[in-house]
């Protein structure tokens, strides 16, 4: 296909402004979480407080609902085959290891400026502790995390394995046996497992680290997806699982669980899959939300869920330093040192994400391009 007839990328600016939402909203939990707004606690009803600010750890399942629908849409119409597999592991890796090993730098940089502004002692990780990290395993391993937000991507490399694996399975038990509804039926039974966490059927993980009590969130983007473009008898499939999750999750309110697995988390899934779907039959997934700065904040949003937590740190402790810690140093605090981990998230955005990104589309075309006539 030339130039002449390439189609155009499809932008689902719905999903973008979404992304966008949960990155915000992640940067003002961790703000609030850090005690940097005490005196805008007093003042605001804790009504607002509590959907500002504490609720904003949703924005964590809201991510891992996208990146089920993301995937789903990116793989389509593929075959999967062990060329494919590792071809798109090494792209996702690309894509996301450079910024992300960029905020490990960052990160022990920081921790170590700031044991010497509090006089504190700075231990650099072990060798074995900075190698997990590099391959997104150290919390299977049992390594201190070197930034407590870098679990959820390795929980999002174990959500795209699962994902090829039960695709593949699926597509052999089509091919080998005629199972016409191998799909459902496989990815089916995953949802069935991945829902005895959020129905409290299983508690705690079966090991540190895995990703089966956040499955869940994953699959009902991954249907969504289905529901919206093949309808069929995955709109059923979807409604009733997302019925169910969202049920139990009411019912469950008074859990002590917190975070990504309590059941406020699992009815955000449930409310973001169940969005992605209706704005998709209604039409409006390239126009819903398409609003420039929203649509911006999704484009950096990786870059600032990467750096926001230590930037806004380290700013509120120097403001707080020279100009006191008052209700209008919290407001302008609040508002300046967003937009400065928004201005750092730019810069790392143009400087290492963009050109990762252009990398793992090099390794893209080298696979279409090899790719059999007719596959």
């Amino acid at each position: 296909m030339n130039a002449a007839t390439k189609k155009p990328k499809i932008r689902f600016c719905f999903a973008d402004g979404l992304r966008g939402i949960a990155a915000a909203w992640v940067v003002l939990f961790h703000i609030h979480a850090g005690g940097h707004l005490s005196e805008l606690d007093r003042l605001l009803p804790p009504v607002m407080t509590k959907v500002l600010f504490e609720w904003g750890h949703l924005g964590v399942p809201i991510f891992f609902v996208l990146s089920g629908f993301v995937i789903a849409h990116s793989l389509r119409n593929s075959q999967v085959t062990w060329s494919l597999f590792q071809n798109f592991s090494l792209r996702r890796f690309i894509r996301l290891s450079p910024p992300y090993y960029f905020s490990i730098v960052f990160v022990l940089l920081f921790k170590l400026l700031s044991a010497k502004a509090t006089s504190e002692i700075f231990e650099l990780p072990s060798l074995a502790g900075l190698t997990s990290h590099l391959f997104y395993v150290q919390d299977m391993l049992g390594f201190e995390p070197i930034s407590d937000i870098y679990w959820t991507l390795c929980l999002e490399i174990q959500f795209y394995i699962a994902y090829f694996a039960l695709l593949g399975i699926s597509q052999w038990l089509e091919d080998k046996y005629q199972i016409v509804y191998s799909r459902p039926l496989v990815f089916g039974i995953s949802l069935l497992i991945g829902g005895l966490w959020p129905l409290n059927i299983i508690q705690g993980n079966l090991w540190p680290g895995l990703f089966f009590p956040t499955w869940h969130g994953f699959a009902l983007g991954v249907f969504s997806y289905w529901a919206w473009q093949q309808r069929g008898y995955y709109y059923p499939i979807f409604y009733s699982y997302a019925g169910l999750m969202l049920v139990s999750s009411l019912l469950g309110q008074a859990s002590s669980e917190t975070g990504v697995f309590s059941p406020i988390a699992t009815i955000a899934s449930v409310v973001t899959s169940v969005l992605l779907l209706e704005i998709g039959k209604a039409d409006l997934m390239q126009s819903f939300l398409n609003w420039q700065w929203l649509q911006f904040l999704g484009l950096v949003s990786y870059s600032l869920y990467l750096l926001h937590n230590e930037i806004s740190g380290a700013a509120f402790f120097v403001l707080y330093k020279v100009l006191g810690h008052t209700l209008i140093t919290e407001v302008l605090g609040l508002v300046g040192i967003c937009s400065l981990c928004i201005a750092c998230a730019t810069a790392a955005y143009w400087l290492l994400e963009k050109p990762s990104i252009g990398w793992s589309q090099q390794f893209k075309k080298i696979a279409s391009s090899n790719k059999p006539v007719g596959l």
